[in-house]
């Protein structure tokens, strides 16, 4: 399994920044649905209350946060599940109930937030 590790960290490293973008803008545009006019003044009358809900409500970009938060979560825990786990039994059953609980929870929200 030390083999995957190496690519694990690039695959961390590259869906970061991605994350932490699409992650920025949904805070801003739910702070811009609940208090329109303040971000209107932080954003210089950039992101209106409308525009705000546009952008918090667009599935591509909730659908998006979603993949990137897989990837970036899953990764994450394979890494310290190869740092901390020494057995190689227990390093697999953890992967696989890793695997089998975030793929249960991220294909339950994207299909509430596909079907919504």
């Amino acid at each position: 399994m030390k083999k995957y590790i190496k690519y694990l960290f690039p695959v961390l490293e590259a869906s970061s920044i991605p994350l932490l973008f699409i992650i920025t803008i949904l805070i801003l545009s739910g702070y811009g649905i609940l208090y329109p006019s303040q971000i209107k003044m932080l954003t210089g009358g950039l992101m209106t209350g409308r525009l705000a809900y546009k952008i918090h409500t667009d599935k591509i970009i909730r659908l998006s946060a979603l993949i990137l938060l897989f990837i970036h979560g899953y990764a994450g825990l394979l890494i310290l599940i190869e740092k901390y786990v020494r057995t190689r039994l227990l390093k697999n059953v953890l992967i696989l109930i890793c695997t089998i609980i975030m793929a249960y929870f991220y294909s339950l929200m994207i299909l509430l937030d596909i079907l919504r």
